[in-house]
């Protein structure tokens, strides 16, 4: 699996210890999502800025809540995570500001994740960002693959040219594969330049208010829609051909039409290419004669087409042949139009598009 990495980053100020809350959220399903992200580092901003209310709490609490909350998110799946906290927290509560990676960059355990935040004693001081980024951009510079990053923060930097700094180094290193996210809290409106910033150069990334991640189900979508891609869905196209075409009367002998019938198919299906993952191949009769003779005729017919299928070049291996009968008509039996629509083949062609990252 490519290497990914993410990068949170998360602001807050001086005050007395917090525990964080994660709302509840569940992780992302795996049976509607895969992996695309190996590594994300999570940066924590511990400065006194974020002391002050974002209109319901102080913003450190709903950084450390966002958090909490992403981490519950994450899916059990082979990943690693960091989590680089900057600020007084980051030190000794009576020192200086400082960044220091206090979880990781390992492979991610929710539970040494969640104790990394708990065991966070203090906020305060001044907003060492470049020194943050410059940890991240350090902690991610031998990955590989694609590599996202989350910046949760109020953005009240007080110097910003370093953080952009790293950044732009980051970029540098992984190009398109780097892709960086922003989560502000409280009201950015006037830090639009600086996300910007931050957040452009890349065909990815972008900016999601911690206020809009707030419920469980909000965050889930949101580390689905970052860390994760849907898992390709097989889709069928159904194409009917008629048994009254492609045989004569209670035969299974293709006829001159009925295979001039399934080169056309056979070609339309070979449009697919790589995309091509499943044909089921059905035969079907009306109800006139013995149930058990409709029954074995339905198998032969659709085997008939399968082995046709299969000369011109389709793989059989992606074949399920089968038989209905008269089991499973398509309209009513009563008239005789009706028992000649359900005299059938059904091929339904299973198509899968690759993902994207």
């Amino acid at each position: 699996m490519t290497s990914i990495g993410a990068l949170i980053l998360l602001t807050a100020c001086a005050g007395s210890p917090r525990t964080p809350s994660d709302g509840g959220t569940q992780a992302v399903d795996l049976n509607d999502f895969t992996p695309k992200v190996d590594t994300f580092v999570v940066l924590l901003d511990s400065s006194d800025s974020m002391e002050e209310s974002d209109g319901q709490q102080d913003k450190f609490q709903t950084a450390l809540d966002s958090v909490a909350s992403f981490n519950q998110a994450v899916p059990a799946i082979d990943i690693n995570s960091g989590l680089v906290l900057f600020g007084k927290g980051a030190g000794n509560c009576t020192g200086h500001s400082m960044a220091k990676q206090i979880y990781g960059v390992s492979p991610h355990n929710k539970t040494d994740f969640r104790n990394a935040l708990n065991a966070i004693e203090c906020t305060g001081g001044s907003t060492p960002s470049g020194d943050a980024l410059g940890q991240t951009a350090s902690a991610l510079a031998e990955a590989t693959g694609n590599l996202a990053v989350f910046i949760v923060s109020d953005f009240e930097w007080e110097e910003s040219a370093s953080a952009l700094s790293a950044v732009t180094s980051m970029r540098g290193t992984h190009g398109d594969r780097l892709c960086v996210y922003a989560i502000p809290v409280g009201d950015y409106r006037d830090k639009g330049a600086l996300i910007a910033d931050i957040t452009g150069g890349a065909s990815c990334g972008g900016v999601t208010a911690a206020s809009d991640l707030a419920s469980p189900d909000a965050m889930t979508a949101f580390v689905a829609d970052t860390l994760m891609a849907p898992v390709p869905k097989v889709t069928y196209e159904k194409q009917t051909l008629s048994a009254n075409t492609l045989f004569a009367l209670n035969s299974a002998a293709l006829s001159s039409t009925g295979q001039a019938d399934l080169r056309k198919l056979a070609a339309y299906i070979k449009e697919h290419g790589s995309d091509l993952k499943d044909l089921k191949i059905t035969g079907h009769t009306c109800n006139l004669g013995a149930e058990s003779y409709n029954e074995g005729l339905s198998v032969r017919r659709a085997e008939t087409v399968a082995n046709f299928l299969a000369q011109q070049g389709l793989p059989a291996n992606l074949m399920d042949v089968s038989g209905m009968g008269e089991r499973s008509p398509s309209v009513s039996n009563d008239t005789r139009e009706g028992r000649a629509q359900n005299r059938r083949v059904d091929v339904q062609i299973g198509t899968m598009k690759p993902q994207g990252n």
